[in-house]
C-alpha cells in the first residue's frame, strides 16, 4: 500500500477503498508516446540526459511490448484444445496478481480475463483484444538494442526475460496475489499462487504458445527435471504455510535459469561457427563468466569472499532491478497519470522548456561553453514563472 500512500501525497487527495481496487486505480505508469520535442532532442549529446528514459519507464516498455508480441504470436500455435486454453487462463491469472498494480498493461491482461470465453474463440478474437490495447511505442527500449555485449539477448528476448523477472519477484512481493486478496485491491475469488504453481504456470505457457521451438524444448526439457536448479525440492506447493525465504526462492530459481540459458548459448554459438568456418573456437572460462549475471561491477555485494554467490544479496538486487521502490522518485513520478489530470499543460510545459533551450542553443552557437548554464537556467524559468505565461496560476501548478 505504500504506492497508495506516495501517490496520495502526490496528489494531494485521498483514494477511497472502490478506487484502491486495482481495475479501478486512478494512477497508471503507462508506456508513453514520446512528444515531438522529445524526439526534436533526443540525439543531441548536451539534451540526451535530459530527456532519457528511465530505468522503470524501460523495464514497463520491454515488458509490455514482449507480453504483447509472444500473446499475438503464441495464438497461432492454436487455443483450440483445453489444454492450451487452461494454459493460456492461467498465465492471464498470474500476470494479474504479480505484475505491479499501477501498469498499465493491466487493462489488455485484464479484458483477455473478463472476456476469455469470447477471446478464445477465435485467434482473431484475441487478438482483436490484444489491438485494442495496443502500446504507444513499438520498439523495445534502448536497454534492449544494440548492446556491445553479444551474450545479452536483444529485443524480444530480453523483454521477456525482463517479464518473467518481474513476475516472479511480484509472486514473491505479492505472496503469490495474497496481499492483493488481503488489502481488498483484488477479490477474494481472485487466483493465487504458490511458488511452484506459478513456476509450473510459466513452463505451461511457455510450452504451448513460445513460437521459437528450440527455446521452448530446450526450457521445458530443463524445467520437468526435477533436479535441475533444486526446483522441487526448492519450490513451494503450499501457498499457505509459505514462508519469506520460500517465497524469495521463485526468483533465485528463475535466476539461476536464465544464467544457465546464457552460458548454454555462448557454447552454441561457439559450436555453430565451427560448422560455418570449420574453425574450432575454444569456450574459455571468462567467456563463461561474461554471460552470467550480474557481474561484479553491477553487483559486487553478491558474491561473497570465495567467490561464492551471496543469495541474499542477489535477491535484493533482483528487487531493486525489477521491483521499483514503492516510493516514488520525484525524477520519476511523471510515469504516473491520474485520471483528473489535465496533463496537456505539462506537456506544453515541457516544449515551452524545450524551446526555450534550443533558443539559447541556437543563440550562443557551438563555440560557447556555458550551454549547461544555459539549461539550467531555462528549467529555472519555467519551474518559477513560465506556467504563469500559459494562463496557469501558480496553485494550480502545485495542485
Amino acid at each position: 500500500m505504500d504506492r497508495v500512500q506516495s501517490a496520495n501525497r502526490k496528489n494531494r487527495k485521498e483514494f477511497t477503498p472502490t478506487q484502491l481496487k486495482k481495475e479501478a486505480l486512478p494512477f497508471k505508469k503507462d508506456v508513453r508516446k514520446p512528444s515531438l520535442a522529445k524526439k526534436a532532442v533526443e540525439h543531441i549529446p548536451v539534451f540526451k540526459r535530459m530527456v532519457k528514459m528511465s530505468d522503470e519507464e524501460q523495464l514497463i516498455l520491454d515488458a509490455s511490448l514482449s507480453l504483447t508480441v509472444a500473446l499475438e504470436t503464441g495464438v497461432s500455435m492454436g487455443l483450440d484444445d483445453l489444454k492450451s486454453r487452461t494454459a493460456m487462463r492461467r498465465w492471464l491469472d498470474l500476470l494479474s496478481v504479480s505484475l505491479p498494480p499501477e501498469w498499465g498493461i493491466h487493462r489488455m491482461i485484464d479484458r483477455l480475463r473478463n472476456r476469455f470465453m469470447y477471446a478464445t474463440k477465435s485467434k482473431e478474437n484475441f487478438r482483436e483484444i490484444i489491438k485494442t490495447h495496443s502500446l504507444a511505442r513499438n520498439g523495445w527500449s534502448p536497454s534492449c538494442q544494440g548492446r556491445a555485449n553479444k551474450n545479452v539477448p536483444t529485443g524480444f528476448s530480453c523483454g521477456m526475460w525482463k517479464l518473467l523477472h518481474v513476475v516472479t519477484i511480484g509472486v514473491a512481493e505479492q505472496r503469490g496475489g495474497k496481499n492483493l486478496v488481503e488489502s481488498g485491491m483484488m477479490a477474494p475469488s481472485t487466483k493465487t499462487f504458490s511458488p511452484m504453481e506459478a513456476a509450473d504456470t510459466i513452463r505451461d505457457f511457455i510450452d504451448n504458445f513460445f513460437t521459437c521451438r528450440p527455446c521452448r524444448e530446450n526450457f521445458v526439457q530443463n524445467y520437468d527435471e526435477c533436479e535441475n536448479n533444486r526446483r522441487c525440492d526448492r519450490l513451494s506447493d503450499n501457498i499457505e504455510s509459505a514462508t519469506v525465504p520460500d517465497w524469495k526462492e521463485l526468483p533465485l530459481w528463475l535466476w539461476e535459469v536464465h544464467n544457465e540459458v546464457s552460458v548454454r548459448l555462448v557454447k552454441e554459438r561457439a559450436a555453430l561457427s565451427f560448422e560455418r568456418k570449420g574453425v574450432r573456437k575454444m569456450v574459455r572460462v571468462k567467456d563463461e563468466v561474461k554471460a552470467i549475471w550480474p557481474n561484479v561491477d553491477s553487483c559486487i555485494l553478491c558474491f561473497n569472499d570465495d567467490g561464492t554467490w551471496n543469495e541474499g544479496e542477489v535477491f535484493r538486487f533482483l528487487e531493486r532491478s525489477y521491483w521499483p521502490d514503492s516510493e516514488i522518485d520525484p525524477k520519476h513520478d511523471r510515469l504516473l497519470t491520474f485520471e483528473d489530470d489535465n496533463s496537456s499543460r505539462f506537456g506544453l510545459l515541457w516544449i515551452l522548456t524545450m524551446f526555450i533551450v534550443w533558443l539559447v542553443y541556437w543563440a550562443i552557437g557551438k563555440q560557447s561553453s556555458s550551454i549547461q548554464t544555459s539549461v539550467l537556467a531555462a528549467r529555472r524559468l519555467v519551474s518559477q514563472g513560465a506556467g504563469v505565461s500559459l494562463g496557469v496560476s501558480k496553485k494550480a501548478r502545485t495542485a
